[in-house]
């Protein structure tokens, strides 16, 4: 078996125009393994991040009954390691709410191609623009989201920003 990967192997000039596309031959197959990969790539490392979210949120919301009933000293360390969590779990959830219309997108397109499904074009154009946009806010949001949440992100940026004045 080759190394070379599907997408290229899979892959050849149509016929009639000077376009290049999945060879009608192998486009069973070439469905199957994209699927695979949209599965293993893009769904599976979404659904672990919602649900380890969870999870963290749960812990997070119960830290303070833990402490409480062990009647332990609050650090220092315990309020930075709290925020930082807190941060993470603001970021990737925006991470997920902001890439879940993309991958809805993405399988809706998926299932059209294949006659599953028949949904308008104008219909999958306007979804398609308004996931993209929600994708790079995501992205572009970082930023505020580390500013709202971490005294520290805030304080190395107030640093940052001083050292460069002088």
């Amino acid at each position: 078996m080759s190394t070379t990967p599907y997408h290229i192997v899979m892959l050849g000039l149509h016929e009639r125009f000077p376009v290049c596309m999945v060879q009608p031959k192998h486009e069973d197959m070439y469905s199957l393994l994209y699927l695979i990969e949209v599965v293993i790539y893009r769904i599976i490392p979404v659904i672990l991040i919602a649900v380890f979210n969870a999870f963290i949120i749960i812990r997070v919301v119960n830290a303070p009954k833990i402490r409480r009933n062990r009647r332990a000293n609050h650090s220092n360390e315990e309020d930075k390691n709290r925020q930082l969590t807190i941060t993470l779990i603001l970021v990737s959830t925006v991470y997920v709410i902001t890439y879940l219309p993309v991958l809805i997108h993405h399988l809706l397109w998926k299932l059209i191609r294949l006659q599953k499904i028949d949904i308008d074009m104008r219909h999958m154009d306007i979804a398609q623009n308004l996931g993209n946009s929600l994708y790079i806010l995501g992205f572009s949001s970082n930023f505020f989201l580390y500013n709202l949440s971490s005294g520290m992100f805030r304080n190395q940026l107030t640093n940052i920003i001083t050292f460069w004045k002088k």
